[in-house]
Parts: structure tokens; sequence; C-alpha cells
């Protein structure tokens, strides 16, 4: 019986590790996508002359707003936590 319970915690403390650690990969590769996007929509905005693009300035605007909401330091601080706090549960399980 108390197999199957420490089985449990230790998949679920790994999982924890390993789930925060996709997190900050995905934080990562949304930051470039990003990136991308804000690049776009500045040479369309720039070519203001030949086109306007209020729908360009709302979505650059919009991007600002998501950088401002996610703290893009905030996962990578939490994956660190995430990893020394799952180390110290694994220590306290019963051997």
């Amino acid at each position: 019986m108390l197999d199957n319970h420490f089985d449990n915690i230790a998949a679920a403390i790994r999982g924890a590790r390993e789930t925060a650690e996709e997190m900050v990969r995905l934080d990562k590769a949304l930051r470039e996508e990003l990136d991308n996007f804000e690049a776009h929509l500045q040479t369309i905005i720039s070519y203001s002359k030949i086109v306007e693009s209020p729908e360009a300035e709302k979505f650059l605007r919009r991007v600002e707003r998501l950088r401002e909401l996610r703290n893009m330091a905030e996962l990578g601080s939490l994956s660190i936590e995430v990893a020394r706090g799952m180390d110290e549960t694994w220590r306290r399980l019963p051997k």
C-alpha cells in the first residue's frame, strides 16, 4: 500500500519539475513568436504613408500589454523554485 503512494508521489514530483521546465521552454518560444509578430506589425506601421493600418497599431499595443502582463522572468524563477521545492519534498519522503 505504501509503495503505491510512494510511486504516485514520486511521479507527481517528477511531473511538477518537468512541467515547470516545459513552461519555461514554451515561454521562450512564445517570446520569440511575439518578437516576430511585433516586427511584422512595425513593418506595416512603417509604411503608413502607403497603407493605413489601425489594426496593426491596435495589435502592437496588445503585444506590448501581453509583455507587461507576462513577467518574462517569472516562469524562470518559478521553474527554479519548483526544482528546489520538489527536491526538498523528495528528501522528506519516508524511505
